[in-house]
């Protein structure tokens, strides 16, 4: 028999975690809520890699069917650059088909060479939204959390970004892609969770990755300089895309009746608006949604601003879209380029 202070201790820990547990569930069945993120019938999509956090996200939603009423399908996608990612697919597969739940797995095939972690991204995405069509189901779901949320924000702003950029990871992106534990931390999310087998990712330690090198070299210092600094940046991110969903709001009730467009082409009548540098970002990023296109860079919104103050009638080119003038409109054509989903 164990010594009464460690039933003690485990007793503790057990309604420690049950609380927890409570909690993160509740907290993520009111965002779900609130936000209209789906309804009770809908199928939901998982994208589980096997590590800690979408485990954990896997036993939480699974948690959360009988009050939220959604049917939960589980998603993996294998890259194709690990020697050891059929396990991963081995213990997603075992753990959904434990539960009862469905189960889609995908393997990618990549070249090596640039870029491979952003072109991972947009592959896995991808795989993703198919398997989304061939389930019939309302949205995929990932396990995004507060922690990348604060890394999102400090690599993007190290490389200076504008503020559409900086807003972060979003809670709905391409009206199917949610993340429904951004006002969480990983540790909570993982906590909160039932122990579950995981599978450990190496690439997850490679600090030439520019993600990883925050992760495990600069959050850890900057919370220890000014503790709570992730979730603190997680929430300036959070009201950055509120501020930037009021500017488009209120770029549409300005801009709107001056604004037509044909197709994959929008023209827009600027000859009474005396436009400063700092308000075509707004304008671009606006006329780009309006086109379902991604908006610019801050280097392309500065390039067509010279290029607008210069009254040349060349025309002028930026990723996704083609520029010219026509009296005092500026007319856009969206070029045919597929929206790559990335880290946010």
């Amino acid at each position: 028999m164990p010594p009464p202070n460690s039933v003690s201790a485990s007793a503790t820990a057990g309604a420690t975690h049950r609380r927890l547990r409570r909690q993160v569930l509740q907290a993520t069945r009111n965002f779900v809520r609130f936000h209209g993120l789906w309804r009770a019938g809908d199928r939901i999509v998982l994208a589980c890699s096997g590590g800690a956090d979408s485990m954990a996200a896997l036993d939480l939603l699974d948690g959360l069917q009988g009050s939220l009423g959604h049917r939960l399908v589980i998603a993996h996608v294998d890259h194709g650059i690990r020697s050891d990612s059929a396990q991963a697919w081995h213990l997603v597969q075992q753990t959904a088909q434990g539960r009862g739940l469905p189960v889609h797995g995908v393997r990618l095939n990549l070249e090596p060479g640039a870029d491979l972690e952003g072109r991972a991204r947009t592959a896995r995405y991808a795989a993703l939204h198919d398997i989304l069509l061939k389930t019939d189901a309302h949205c995929v779901v990932t396990a995004h959390h507060a922690d990348d949320q604060a890394e999102t924000f400090l690599l993007r702003a190290s490389r200076g970004a504008g503020l559409p950029a900086l807003v972060g990871i979003r809670k709905i992106r391409e009206d199917w892609l949610i993340r429904p534990f951004l006002t969480l931390s990983g540790k909570t999310l993982r906590e909160s969770a039932t122990p579950m087998p995981i599978a450990w990712d190496s690439s997850n330690a490679d600090s030439h990755f520019s993600r990883n090198a925050i992760r495990l070299h600069v959050l850890p210092v900057l919370e220890q300089a000014l503790p709570g600094a992730a979730a603190g940046i997680a929430r300036t991110a959070n009201h950055l895309a509120e501020f930037e969903g009021q500017v488009q709001r209120w770029m549409h009730l300005a801009m709107h009746n001056r604004l037509t467009v044909r197709g994959p082409e929008a023209a827009i009548d600027l000859s009474d608006l005396p436009l400063e540098p700092a308000d075509w970002g707004p304008l671009l990023h606006w006329l780009a949604s309006r086109l379902e296109q991604p908006g610019p860079d801050v280097q392309a919104v500065a390039t067509v601003a010279a290029w607008w103050k210069s009254e040349s009638d060349l025309c002028c080119h930026i990723h996704g879209f083609a520029l010219h003038r026509r009296g005092r409109e500026l007319v856009l054509h969206a070029a045919n380029v597929a929206r790559g989903a990335g880290a946010d």
